[in-house]
Protein backbone atom coordinates (compact mmCIF):
# COMPACT_ATOMS: atom_id res chain seq x y z
CA UNK A 1 0.00 0.00 0.00
CA UNK A 2 1.86 3.17 -0.95
CA UNK A 3 1.80 6.35 1.57
CA UNK A 4 1.02 9.16 -0.50
CA UNK A 5 2.71 12.06 0.73
CA UNK A 6 0.67 15.72 1.77
CA UNK A 7 2.67 18.27 -1.11
CA UNK A 8 4.69 20.81 0.92
CA UNK A 9 3.45 23.32 2.38
CA UNK A 10 4.60 26.80 4.21
CA UNK A 11 3.68 28.29 7.08
CA UNK A 12 2.90 31.63 7.49
CA UNK A 13 6.24 32.24 9.68
CA UNK A 14 8.44 30.98 7.22
CA UNK A 15 7.13 32.24 3.87
CA UNK A 16 8.59 35.99 4.44
CA UNK A 17 11.76 34.10 4.78
CA UNK A 18 12.27 32.06 2.18
CA UNK A 19 10.93 35.45 -0.15
CA UNK A 20 13.84 37.31 1.40
CA UNK A 21 16.46 35.09 0.73
CA UNK A 22 17.85 35.91 -2.48
CA UNK A 23 17.26 39.29 -1.56
CA UNK A 24 20.12 39.04 0.95
CA UNK A 25 21.94 37.48 -1.61
CA UNK A 26 22.12 40.22 -3.56
CA UNK A 27 24.33 43.08 -1.33
CA UNK A 28 27.30 40.40 -0.98
CA UNK A 29 27.28 39.51 -4.94
CA UNK A 30 27.56 43.31 -6.06
CA UNK A 31 30.21 43.31 -3.31
CA UNK A 32 31.86 40.51 -5.08
CA UNK A 33 31.39 42.23 -8.25
CA UNK A 34 32.96 45.65 -7.33
CA UNK A 35 36.04 43.89 -5.79
CA UNK A 36 36.58 42.10 -8.78
CA UNK A 37 36.24 44.95 -11.25
CA UNK A 38 38.67 47.05 -8.87
CA UNK A 39 41.34 44.02 -8.58
CA UNK A 40 41.20 44.03 -12.25
CA UNK A 41 41.64 47.96 -12.39
CA UNK A 42 44.21 48.01 -9.80
CA UNK A 43 46.03 45.02 -11.77
CA UNK A 44 45.65 47.53 -14.83
CA UNK A 45 46.99 50.39 -13.00
CA UNK A 46 50.13 48.24 -12.10
CA UNK A 47 51.18 47.32 -15.31
CA UNK A 48 51.07 50.74 -16.67
CA UNK A 49 52.96 51.91 -13.25
CA UNK A 50 55.52 48.74 -14.72
CA UNK A 51 55.43 50.43 -18.13
CA UNK A 52 55.59 54.22 -16.54
CA UNK A 53 58.81 53.07 -14.81
CA UNK A 54 60.43 51.39 -17.91
CA UNK A 55 59.99 54.71 -20.12
CA UNK A 56 61.16 56.70 -17.32
CA UNK A 57 65.21 54.97 -17.31
CA UNK A 58 65.07 54.68 -20.40
CA UNK A 59 64.56 59.13 -19.96
CA UNK A 60 61.03 59.00 -22.61
CA UNK A 61 60.09 61.40 -19.37
CA UNK A 62 56.74 61.85 -21.69
CA UNK A 63 55.61 58.73 -22.04
CA UNK A 64 56.64 58.04 -18.34
CA UNK A 65 54.22 60.63 -17.26
CA UNK A 66 51.15 59.45 -19.55
CA UNK A 67 51.49 55.52 -17.97
CA UNK A 68 51.68 57.11 -14.60
CA UNK A 69 48.66 59.40 -15.36
CA UNK A 70 47.02 56.28 -16.62
CA UNK A 71 47.88 54.36 -13.69
CA UNK A 72 46.58 57.26 -11.32
CA UNK A 73 43.10 56.88 -13.13
CA UNK A 74 42.07 53.87 -13.17
CA UNK A 75 43.76 53.14 -9.50
CA UNK A 76 43.93 56.77 -7.32
CA UNK A 77 47.56 56.07 -5.44
CA UNK A 78 49.27 59.09 -4.01
CA UNK A 79 52.56 57.23 -5.37
CA UNK A 80 51.30 56.99 -8.91
CA UNK A 81 50.48 60.61 -9.22
CA UNK A 82 53.79 61.54 -7.73
CA UNK A 83 55.23 59.55 -10.46
CA UNK A 84 53.62 61.19 -12.90
CA UNK A 85 54.66 64.77 -11.53
CA UNK A 86 58.46 63.53 -11.36
CA UNK A 87 58.40 62.20 -15.03
CA UNK A 88 56.28 65.86 -15.85
CA UNK A 89 59.44 67.70 -14.36
CA UNK A 90 61.58 65.43 -15.89
CA UNK A 91 60.15 66.46 -19.27
CA UNK A 92 60.23 69.63 -18.85
CA UNK A 93 56.41 71.07 -17.77
CA UNK A 94 57.38 73.00 -14.30
CA UNK A 95 53.83 73.74 -13.91
CA UNK A 96 52.11 71.22 -14.57
CA UNK A 97 54.69 69.16 -12.07
CA UNK A 98 53.80 71.77 -9.42
CA UNK A 99 50.22 71.80 -9.94
CA UNK A 100 50.65 67.48 -9.45
CA UNK A 101 52.65 67.94 -6.42
CA UNK A 102 50.37 70.08 -4.64
CA UNK A 103 47.28 67.49 -5.73
CA UNK A 104 49.71 65.17 -3.93
CA UNK A 105 49.83 67.32 -1.07
CA UNK A 106 46.02 68.06 -0.59
CA UNK A 107 45.28 63.90 -0.69
CA UNK A 108 44.35 62.66 2.45
CA UNK A 109 45.83 59.53 2.40
CA UNK A 110 49.51 60.65 1.03
CA UNK A 111 52.63 59.05 2.95
CA UNK A 112 54.13 62.17 4.68
CA UNK A 113 57.24 60.99 3.26
CA UNK A 114 55.78 61.72 -0.09
CA UNK A 115 54.31 65.10 1.29
CA UNK A 116 57.51 66.13 2.49
CA UNK A 117 59.45 65.42 -0.89
CA UNK A 118 56.56 67.14 -2.84
CA UNK A 119 56.57 70.27 -0.19
CA UNK A 120 60.71 70.31 -1.04
CA UNK A 121 59.94 69.37 -5.11
CA UNK A 122 57.98 72.40 -5.09
CA UNK A 123 60.07 75.15 -3.71
CA UNK A 124 62.79 74.23 -5.99
CA UNK A 125 60.78 74.33 -9.04
CA UNK A 126 59.75 78.02 -7.34
CA UNK A 127 63.35 79.08 -6.55
CA UNK A 128 64.08 77.98 -10.03
CA UNK A 129 61.27 80.43 -11.78
CA UNK A 130 62.95 83.26 -9.47
CA UNK A 131 65.96 82.55 -10.46
CA UNK A 132 65.07 82.43 -14.40
CA UNK A 133 63.19 85.45 -14.23
CA UNK A 134 66.03 87.43 -12.77
CA UNK A 135 68.12 86.25 -15.45
CA UNK A 136 65.54 86.91 -17.87
CA UNK A 137 65.72 90.45 -16.58
CA UNK A 138 69.27 91.03 -16.35
CA UNK A 139 69.68 89.95 -20.20
CA UNK A 140 66.79 91.72 -21.08
CA UNK A 141 68.22 95.03 -19.46
CA UNK A 142 72.21 93.78 -20.88
CA UNK A 143 70.02 93.76 -24.40
CA UNK A 144 68.60 97.28 -24.16
CA UNK A 145 71.67 98.64 -23.21
CA UNK A 146 73.54 96.95 -25.98
CA UNK A 147 70.98 98.53 -28.59
CA UNK A 148 71.34 101.82 -27.00
CA UNK A 149 75.42 101.63 -27.59
CA UNK A 150 74.53 100.37 -30.91
CA UNK A 151 72.52 103.16 -32.12
CA UNK A 152 75.00 105.35 -30.47
CA UNK A 153 77.82 103.99 -32.18
CA UNK A 154 75.91 104.40 -35.58
CA UNK A 155 75.34 107.45 -34.82
CA UNK A 156 79.10 108.20 -34.38
CA UNK A 157 79.95 106.22 -37.32
CA UNK A 158 77.29 107.69 -39.14
CA UNK A 159 79.56 110.84 -39.10
CA UNK A 160 82.61 109.61 -39.53
CA UNK A 161 83.53 111.12 -42.72
CA UNK A 162 83.15 114.71 -41.49
CA UNK A 163 86.85 114.58 -39.93
CA UNK A 164 88.87 113.40 -42.68
CA UNK A 165 86.82 115.31 -45.50
CA UNK A 166 87.62 118.32 -43.03
CA UNK A 167 90.86 117.95 -42.96
CA UNK A 168 90.98 117.06 -46.21
CA UNK A 169 88.89 120.66 -47.16
CA UNK A 170 91.34 122.31 -44.58
CA UNK A 171 94.63 121.29 -46.50
CA UNK A 172 92.82 122.31 -49.94
CA UNK A 173 92.26 125.01 -48.20
CA UNK A 174 95.53 125.99 -46.99
CA UNK A 175 97.44 124.64 -50.39
CA UNK A 176 94.75 127.21 -52.62
CA UNK A 177 96.02 130.20 -50.20
CA UNK A 178 99.59 129.34 -50.70
CA UNK A 179 99.05 129.70 -54.20
CA UNK A 180 96.71 132.57 -54.59
CA UNK A 181 99.05 134.29 -52.24
CA UNK A 182 102.02 133.59 -54.73
CA UNK A 183 100.07 134.17 -57.62
CA UNK A 184 99.42 137.52 -56.48
CA UNK A 185 102.73 137.95 -54.95
CA UNK A 186 103.98 137.44 -58.33
CA UNK A 187 101.52 140.08 -59.54
CA UNK A 188 102.58 142.55 -57.30
CA UNK A 189 106.12 142.65 -58.60
CA UNK A 190 105.03 142.20 -62.48
CA UNK A 191 102.54 144.90 -61.27
CA UNK A 192 105.69 147.68 -60.00
CA UNK A 193 108.00 146.46 -62.79
CA UNK A 194 105.10 147.68 -65.16
CA UNK A 195 104.43 150.67 -63.78
CA UNK A 196 108.24 151.63 -63.45
CA UNK A 197 108.03 151.01 -67.40
CA UNK A 198 105.32 153.60 -67.72
CA UNK A 199 107.14 156.05 -65.53
CA UNK A 200 109.85 156.54 -68.10
CA UNK A 201 109.01 159.06 -70.14
CA UNK A 202 111.07 161.64 -72.49
CA UNK A 203 111.06 165.38 -72.01
CA UNK A 204 107.79 165.57 -73.52
CA UNK A 205 106.20 163.26 -71.70
CA UNK A 206 106.26 160.58 -73.66
CA UNK A 207 106.13 157.17 -72.32
CA UNK A 208 109.71 155.94 -73.91
CA UNK A 209 109.74 152.72 -71.71
CA UNK A 210 107.31 150.29 -73.02
CA UNK A 211 105.29 150.63 -76.37
CA UNK A 212 101.23 151.06 -76.07
CA UNK A 213 100.71 147.26 -77.45
CA UNK A 214 102.99 145.92 -75.03
CA UNK A 215 101.87 147.37 -72.06
CA UNK A 216 98.22 146.51 -73.18
CA UNK A 217 99.58 142.62 -73.26
CA UNK A 218 101.48 142.99 -69.88
CA UNK A 219 98.52 144.61 -68.53
CA UNK A 220 95.72 142.04 -69.47
CA UNK A 221 98.47 139.23 -68.09
CA UNK A 222 98.89 141.26 -64.93
CA UNK A 223 94.94 141.58 -64.75
CA UNK A 224 94.43 137.58 -65.39
CA UNK A 225 97.18 137.10 -62.73
CA UNK A 226 94.99 139.14 -60.15
CA UNK A 227 92.11 137.48 -61.26
CA UNK A 228 93.57 134.04 -60.67
CA UNK A 229 95.00 134.56 -57.00
CA UNK A 230 92.36 136.39 -55.75
CA UNK A 231 90.15 133.09 -57.09
CA UNK A 232 92.67 131.00 -55.42
CA UNK A 233 92.46 132.82 -51.89
CA UNK A 234 89.00 132.80 -52.41
CA UNK A 235 88.85 128.91 -52.88
CA UNK A 236 91.64 128.39 -49.89
CA UNK A 237 89.39 130.62 -47.32
CA UNK A 238 86.52 128.98 -48.27
CA UNK A 239 87.57 125.24 -47.84
CA UNK A 240 89.60 125.84 -44.97
CA UNK A 241 86.28 127.43 -43.12
CA UNK A 242 84.66 124.39 -44.38
CA UNK A 243 86.77 121.99 -42.96
CA UNK A 244 87.17 123.53 -39.64
CA UNK A 245 83.66 123.58 -38.94
CA UNK A 246 83.12 119.95 -40.48
CA UNK A 247 86.23 119.16 -38.16
CA UNK A 248 84.64 121.13 -35.02
CA UNK A 249 80.78 119.93 -35.29
CA UNK A 250 81.73 116.68 -35.55
CA UNK A 251 81.08 114.19 -32.21
CA UNK A 252 84.35 112.54 -30.87
CA UNK A 253 85.42 108.94 -32.23
CA UNK A 254 82.96 106.74 -30.91
CA UNK A 255 84.94 104.83 -27.63
CA UNK A 256 81.48 102.66 -27.09
CA UNK A 257 81.97 99.01 -25.73
CA UNK A 258 79.80 97.14 -26.16
CA UNK A 259 78.49 94.57 -23.07
CA UNK A 260 78.62 91.28 -23.84
CA UNK A 261 75.14 88.81 -24.21
CA UNK A 262 75.27 86.02 -21.65
CA UNK A 263 76.28 82.86 -23.97
CA UNK A 264 74.53 80.82 -21.49
CA UNK A 265 77.73 79.36 -19.64
CA UNK A 266 77.20 81.48 -16.77
CA UNK A 267 73.18 81.81 -17.27
CA UNK A 268 71.38 78.79 -17.02
CA UNK A 269 67.93 79.20 -18.00
CA UNK A 270 66.74 75.85 -17.31
CA UNK A 271 67.19 73.97 -13.94
CA UNK A 272 67.32 69.97 -14.30
CA UNK A 273 66.12 68.07 -11.20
Amino acid sequence: MTTLMSPLTVTPIAAPLLVAAPLLLLPSQAQASRRSRAHKKAAVALAAFHTGVAHYKMKRFVDAAAQFRAAYELDPKPVYLFNAARATQRGGDRDRAATDYARVIELPDAPPAVVARCRVLVAEIQQARRREAAIALRIRAQERARMAQLTQKRAVDAQAWRRPTGWSSVVVGVVALAGGGWVLAGYATDQRSLDGKVAQRDVGGRVVGIDAATYGTEQDRLDRSAALGGALVGVGVLAASVGGWLILSTPAASQVTLAPIPSGRGAVLSVRF
